[in-house]
């Protein structure tokens, strides 16, 4: 009876031991599934930054172009508006001058 007890405890022993190892296993597995998933949202997620962020690049590169642009005909328009001036300045002289 004492060697059917004692053959019981270490059976039973080695099942916990051997279900304990399976169980740990198998955490694992769902851990590393749950990083890889978590892992995979990151990089998505950065992937959707760099896009964004080469989005606002190339939009502030046109942007720097407008002004420019617009740098441009401004300094035409300032040009031609002085030239006006000094044509207003000599037909006035010419008509006080009269």
């Amino acid at each position: 009876m004492d060697d059917l007890a004692l053959l019981i405890g270490i059976a039973g022993t080695v099942c916990t031991i051997v279900f304990s190892f399976v169980a740990y296993r198998t955490g694992l597995r769902k851990d590393c599934r749950s990083d890889g998933a978590q892992e995979a949202g990151l990089r998505s997620d950065i992937e959707c930054i760099k896009e964004r962020t080469r989005e606002i690049l190339d939009k502030q590169r046109e942007l720097a172009r407008d002004v420019g642009s617009i740098t441009e005909r401004l300094a035409r328009a300032e040009a031609s508006a002085a030239s006006a001036h000094k044509r207003i300045d000599r037909i006035d002289e010419m008509l006080n001058n009269r």
